[in-house]
């Protein structure tokens, strides 16, 4: 199969470095695109930039790279006569100082008054989308049963289907250690664990499914599953929603394709 100009195996499977032909084409960085995992960029410096940075892991072999970066001249520092290095500074500030008028204009100041607002606004929104989303999962400050315990520090896919055993007592510990909430100590959990052990195995079978699926029930709370599936897409509609709405209150017009930061959703 051959995917971004590279061979690749017949079983589909991940390249390697001797996957890729020796003959490197010199034109990509012309053409700002990634033959090693595909990438496109504006600049061919970006390129560059992500070539170096990348150099060296699965699909973008060092010796490639370096065949490719070994003619590129990069920017030096500013070398000749102390009256060439005069005029480079000079000049240098002749642009502050355009730029500094520009920016006193009127037109100009009001503009980026403007920017300002909107980022504001965008900011804000995020911030209260998060808030909302944070929300809508429950508490877990009070434990007491080991189940809970095994439940909040082991991942869902992880839980067993039979009780719990000393095995995940440890795990438990090792969790309670690095996240260092001042409610959850490890005596607490070791206080948990014999008083599980003291219950008999058909009532820890019963005991533990009804943990898992109260630990979930208490988890999810007002969250769906299509929420957190979809949640990228949810917090850029809500949040250009809040900007509209925060816009219309202050009168602002602008194009929220233009606000960078708005698809960045973490």
């Amino acid at each position: 199969m051959e995917q971004f100009g590279l061979d690749y195996g017949d079983d589909g499977g991940s390249i390697s470095s001797g996957a890729i032909v020796d003959e490197v084409d010199k034109n990509m960085l012309k053409q700002k695109h990634c033959v090693f995992c595909g990438a496109d960029f504006q600049q061919p410096g970006s390129l560059g930039r992500h070539l170096d940075r990348k150099k060296g892991d699965n699909l973008h072999p060092s010796d490639k790279i370096d065949q490719l970066r070994q003619n590129v001249t990069r920017r030096k520092k500013p070398s000749g006569s102390d009256d060439d290095l005069v005029k480079q500074v000079n000049k240098r500030i002749k642009k502050q100082e355009i730029a500094k008028r520009y920016n006193s204009k009127d037109d100009v100041r009001e503009r980026n008054r403007l920017r300002r607002k909107m980022r504001d606004r965008q900011i804000k929104s995020r911030l209260s989308v998060l808030e909302d989303f944070q929300n809508g999962f429950g508490d877990h400050s009070d434990i007491s049963n080991f189940g809970h315990f095994v439940c909040m520090f082991l991942p869902v896919g992880q839980w067993p289907d039979t009780p719990p055993d000393g095995n995940l007592r440890d795990i438990v510990v090792d969790g309670v250690k690095r996240y260092k909430h001042p409610l959850w100590t490890e005596d607490k959990v070791y206080e948990a664990f014999e008083r599980w052990e003291k219950l008999p195995h058909d009532m820890k079978q019963t005991v533990w499914q009804q943990e898992c699926k109260q630990s979930l029930d208490q988890t999810l709370k007002n969250v769906t599953l299509y929420d957190i599936q979809n949640r990228k897409e949810i917090f850029q509609l809500q949040q250009q929603k809040l900007v509209d709405d925060y816009s219309k209150e202050d009168y602002i017009d602008y194009d929220f394709n233009d606000l960078d930061d708005f698809n960045e959703v973490n």
